[in-house]
């Protein structure tokens, strides 16, 4: 009688390579396989890093181009100090290195740390988005925010997050929180950050990106 199906008595150890495999997708350094007998990229809904950008010395820095890879993005910024004015650091979305002037909503909220005040701010259909309240010279803030993007083409997209640091001579650290939502027309691919007076410049700063992978 002829066998019809193998047992592990009949095959030798180390005898069955990838080549005789059923398995869908494609093997290499980068894949394993899974339960569902499928190779697949490790690492599935997890932060890959992408990025760091030094801000320092610029009244604006951009992060363009960001891939079709992920449809969210995290953002960790870091040290971001205006050094010559009082300014509110602002964000912009486009395609590319062209940056929409419209569409954007937004609210921000915070609180002062000392004196127990508080500030607010909204926009509709606003020129960008503020993600901060004006701070004085020298005032330093971090930010961790996420931007996420995916209903209609990637055309329409979503920040939210906060921020903390020093805000001013009377609050010895504030904390913000921010959401946002984009309707720009256009696919969604880039970001902006921009100090509102145009005299002020970020004298420290590091921007780290991470994609979170979307599956």
């Amino acid at each position: 009688m002829v066998a019809t199906k193998a047992t592990t008595g009949v095959i030798a150890d180390d005898a069955v390579g990838i080549s005789q495999l059923s398995a869908t997708g494609t093997a290499s350094s980068s894949t394993f396989l899974r339960g569902d007998n499928a190779w697949a990229e490790a690492g599935g809904g997890a932060y890959n890093f992408i990025s760091d950008t030094n801000c320092t010395d610029q009244s604006e820095f951009t992060v363009e181009s960001l891939a079709d890879t992920y449809d969210t993005y995290l953002f960790h910024m870091t040290g971001v100090k205006n050094t010559s004015a009082v300014a509110t650091l602002r964000v912009y979305l486009g395609t590319g290195s062209t940056y929409a002037s419209s569409g954007y909503y937004f609210a921000r909220w915070g609180v002062g740390i000392g004196n127990g005040g508080s500030s607010a701010g909204v926009g509709q259909n606003a020129s960008s988005i503020e993600i901060s309240s004006y701070g004085p010279t020298n005032s330093t803030r971090s930010y961790l925010f996420h931007f996420m993007r995916k209903s209609n083409g990637a055309e329409r997209g979503l920040i939210t997050g906060s921020n903390v640091g020093n805000e001013n001579a009377t609050w010895d650290e504030s904390f913000y929180t921010f959401g946002a939502y984009a309707d720009t027309g256009t696919v969604l691919n880039s970001i902006k950050f921009k100090m509102e007076s145009s005299t002020s410049t970020i004298s420290v700063g590091s921007c780290r990106v991470y994609g979170l992978s979307n599956s």
